[in-house]
């Protein structure tokens, strides 16, 4: 009878260990905070997913151990003593304070992957030869190539392949889907706030209520709302100095558009101090949007998952969040204290 079904038999053993060896990896990666050995060697060979974006994009385990350990050897190597600070992540606070930088790491991962992907959809591709362009553009314009691959092994253990791939060629991305984002941006209603802001003004209404029902400044919502500052011309933005240059003290500019936003500046005075010239100025703004603004709406469209045992997508937040209350707590204690 054995004989007879020894093959079946044979093939059944093997597909039940097959799957008790996945099931044991699984566990290892994803059920625990320190993964044996056999798993960081299997996390190597294998791309294991740390995140599950969309249902078919993922960022690894390998790229994220890879970033968690050049972040650890970057703190490890340097020698923080005169400032009070104690880097040591053996100790149970030093282990909560990796958790937090694995955290930070992984949410940093997952934006890249999502503006990489947001940027193949607008046409984009960023090759690796092109990013290691860049590095080479940039190490040529230093002059001192080898001082700086030495300095970038020595600090964080990259090399300038990994370099190139965790650092500049995200960069390249941000920066190219970022001028496409500003493009498609409808500024509309934010000009529209700006030009009733003007209006208030021309009718004779004070500029610090004004401030206070349109500008988007800090201390709008105060009394100190639009108070005057000096700044020099060196300062100010280019198209904010033609502009507060072009009228005299005393009065306010027409609208004028920078890359943040639209403002309408009152020029309280003008003098000369130093050589040069200083100004003394109030200041109505309405923002644009950020590209951080415009990237916190896109990735909530991206279904997003973490298997891993210690974190999970909040998507309320859209970032990655601690599953276990000791580490919320830590964290949350850490981002009000700021502890060392």
């Amino acid at each position: 009878m054995f004989k007879k079904h020894r093959k079946k038999i044979i093939a059944a053993v093997l597909v039940i260990l097959l799957a008790a060896g996945v099931w044991l990896l699984w566990r290892d990666a994803y059920g625990t905070s320190s993964p044996s050995k056999v798993t960081l060697a299997v996390e190597k060979v294998l791309p294991l997913p740390a995140a599950v974006i969309n249902g078919r994009h993922f960022v690894t385990l390998k790229d994220l151990r890879r970033n968690l350990a050049a972040t650890r050897q970057f703190y490890e190597g340097q020698d923080f003593a005169s400032i009070g600070v104690r880097i040591d992540f053996t100790t149970e606070e030093g282990k909560k304070k990796l958790k937090l930088w694995e955290r930070t790491i992984l949410d940093k991962l997952i934006e890249d992957k999502v503006v990489s992907l947001l940027a193949e959809e607008k046409g984009i591709k960023i090759t690796d030869a092109q990013a290691r362009a860049r590095v080479n553009q940039e190490l040529k314009r230093l002059g001192r190539g080898s001082v700086v691959r030495d300095n970038i092994k020595r600090l964080w253990g990259f090399d300038i392949e990994d370099f190139s791939r965790f650092v500049v060629k995200p960069q390249l991305y941000r920066e190219r889907l970022a001028k496409i984002a500003a493009k498609e941006q409808d500024l509309t209603s934010l000009k529209q706030r700006i030009l009733e802001a003007k209006s208030a003004l021309d009718q004779g209404m004070d500029f610090a209520v004004v401030a206070r029902q349109y500008s988007d400044a800090p201390d709008a919502a105060s009394e100190k709302a639009g108070a005057a500052k000096w700044f020099a011309a060196e300062e100010l933005a280019e198209p904010v100095l033609e502009a507060v240059s072009a009228v005299p003290a005393g009065s306010y500019t027409d609208v004028i558009e920078t890359e943040n936003g639209f403002n309408v500046v009152w020029v309280k005075e003008k003098k000369q101090e130093d050589g040069g010239e200083l100004y003394l100025l109030k200041n109505i703004i309405v923002y644009k949007p950020t590209f951080a603004d415009w990237l916190d709406e896109q990735i909530r469209r991206f279904s997003i998952k973490v298997p891993l045992a210690d974190y999970y997508w909040n998507e309320k937040t859209a970032h990655v969040a601690f599953a276990e209350g000791e580490l919320r707590d830590f964290a949350e204690e850490v981002a009000e204290n700021g502890i060392e």
